[in-house]
């Protein structure tokens, strides 16, 4: 009986121990983005391959446009215990504009390029604005996912 009992608070301990690291892990990474809704009206469903590029969904689940400039897609790698921006000549992606628009209810596909040792799993995070009446609103949205 003591055998089973060690073995379980041993079990117990390990899964706790994991549990902590993810949340702190995420709450690490949503104090780099305090002030922005992420992953609720704007989502990444997906990433696929076409062959050539890692192509991100991005989906706007929302009644209003969804706009953001190129330099507010990000990439994170989480490395011990604080992400880190990867460096910016991994480009995150090439759509040929600095501003892009996702309509209502739309989706879009972004091309991705992380450079990534194997195994690496890189966070990729884009944040932007809803335009509502014609202006742009000054609330951050966003979503995040990983890409391994």
């Amino acid at each position: 009986m003591k055998k089973h009992y060690f073995a379980l608070l041993l079990f117990t301990t390990i899964l706790l121990s994991c549990a902590n690291k993810d949340s702190d892990k995420e709450k690490n990474f949503g104090e780099i983005y305090s002030n922005c809704e992420m992953n609720t009206v704007l989502k990444f469903p997906k990433i696929e391959f076409d062959g050539v590029a890692h192509i991100v969904i991005i989906e706007n689940l929302s009644a209003y446009e969804f706009v953001f400039f190129s330099r507010n897609a990000e990439m994170w790698r989480f490395d011990n215990s604080e992400w880190l921006a990867v460096e910016s000549d991994s480009s995150i992606f090439d759509a040929g504009a600095d501003e892009l628009y996702i309509s209502a209810y739309d989706f879009r596909g972004l091309p991705v390029n992380p450079i990534a040792t194997a195994g690496e799993t890189i966070r990729i995070a884009v944040t932007g604005n809803f335009i509502i009446n014609g202006i742009r609103n000054e609330k951050c949205i966003g979503a995040f996912a990983d890409y391994v």
